[in-house]
């Protein structure tokens, strides 16, 4: 039995009255791929509930004052809509009220006639395609095979030839937005412009191909002047209604551009967030909000450099602290022995100050650091022969944990921190042991 999708004839619709057709509660397996959420499936003789596809979600809402939690063709029986819903379904052949979640399916045609702007815009000025599409809940994207992407990912050169193309494509787009364009849908022949549509328009069909009607015909979105593309989804009624478009970010996918955008309300939400952010940023800043931005980026270079400086400070440090561990260090016959556990220690610091003491003559650094997850890091100078690897295994039999290395440098950790005393006094016993013989 087929379900007459009224979405296509009339996207505004937000309320009706069908009959139930078919009502079953679902398996478990059912519920578990995806119902999401819900316990019973039916299907309306006919529904505005939009089944999803071309890479727009499904509606939600509600049928006879249950909620609707997705909405699918049946996979098994083209033209059959199954509406999933959370609680008890209604009985065979009576008559419900349905209500679509009004807010979120105006949001969803807003950013899926925004990409159908953005797409043509894009093919017309930069001859790039649309390579792929994904509408979500909260995000919206577009790739697009700009020519210039590939070189520019091969190159690795700077993007500013790009992002120029992208601003650009940005203001074409809004030009169209203010041109209150009329968006009208046809029903064509497969691969055969529309009866009424312009005839400057060329039909653009992505590699994808059309999204399937099972009617024989395709259904077809003109906006005037614009774009004439095949699509199932829901559209606004002119360009107008799209609202404000907004480039949220961008990355180079492959051979494409994938673009982040926000069309309307999520327009107007991101651009809410970006001002309260530059708001705040600018009285932290203690400056005009214009001004916000280049000063944290000249309070950032200042940290940078300041923690450089400050790393090579601490270097410095370090490396005075090596030549006084080894010259208190035990001299054995076949090397000078450095044992010491540093409390608290950040790794970083203890590799390279067991490294800083192994590149002295005769030096063999084992050192740890404490805490919930201890750490070991040991290391011996070039003229000491000595394979580092077993003392390292020794510490490890007491404390646990694991860790590996060369002969020359080795680092361990994790395993129980109550060990760790005496993990060391075993590490420090057996190199003991094979530098004194």
């Amino acid at each position: 039995m087929t379900t007459r999708q009224l979405h296509l004839e009339q996207p505004y619709l937000r309320d009706f009255a069908a009959k139930v057709r078919e009502a079953r509660e679902l398996t478990s397996d059912e519920q578990a791929e995806r119902a999401h959420g819900a316990t019973a499936a039916v299907v309306l003789d006919a529904s505005a509930f939009y089944p999803g596809g071309g890479g727009q979600p499904s509606d939600t809402g509600r049928v006879a004052g249950l909620q609707v939690t997705a909405v699918h063709e049946d996979p098994a029986r083209p033209g059959t809509v199954l509406h999933f819903l959370a609680g008890d379904p209604p009985r065979d052949d009576v008559e419900v009220w349905c209500e679509v979640d009004w807010a979120r399916r105006y949001d969803l045609m807003q950013q899926h006639t925004g990409q159908h702007l953005i797409s043509a815009l894009a093919l017309e000025r930069f001859d790039a395609p649309t390579t792929g599409f994904h509408l979500g809940e909260d995000s919206a994207t577009v790739d697009l095979a700009f020519p210039a992407a590939a070189a520019a990912v091969a190159t690795s050169e700077p993007p500013d030839r790009l992002q120029a193309a992208l601003d650009e494509l940005e203001r074409l787009v809004a030009a169209e937005v203010f041109a209150n364009r009329p968006v009208r849908v046809h029903l064509t022949p497969p691969g055969q412009a529309p009866e009424g549509a312009d005839p400057q328009l060329e039909l653009r069909i992505r590699k994808r191909g059309p999204a399937p009607k099972g009617t024989g015909l395709w259904r077809v979105v003109e906006i005037a002047g614009v774009d004439l593309s095949p699509c199932g989804g829901t559209h606004v009624a002119a360009t107008g209604e799209i609202g404000p478009v907004s480039f949220e970010r961008w990355e180079k996918i492959r051979d494409s551009v994938r673009i982040e955008f926000a069309c309307g309300w999520r327009a107007l939400a991101a651009h809410g967030r970006r001002s309260r952010d530059i708001k705040r940023l600018a009285r932290e800043l203690s400056v005009h909000e214009r001004e916000a931005v280049e000063q944290a980026l000249r309070t950032l270079a200042d940290a940078s450099a300041l923690r450089r400086r400050l790393s090579e400070m601490a270097e410095t440090l370090i490396g005075y602290e090596a030549a006084d561990l080894a010259r208190t260090g035990d001299d054995l016959p076949g090397g000078r022995l450095v044992v010491k556990e540093l409390p608290e220690r950040p790794a970083a610091d203890l590799n390279l100050l067991a490294g800083m003491v192994a590149a002295q003559r005769r030096c063999v650094a084992l050192l740890a650091s404490g805490g919930a997850t201890p750490r070991l890091f040991f290391a011996r100078a070039a003229d000491v022969d000595l394979d580092l690897r077993p003392v390292l295994a020794a510490a490890i039999a007491e404390m646990g944990g694991r860790g590996g290395g060369t002969p020359a440098q080795v680092q361990g950790g994790g395993g129980d921190p109550a060990a760790l005393e005496r993990a060391m006094t075993a590490a420090a016993r057996l190199a003991r042991e094979r530098l004194a013989g």
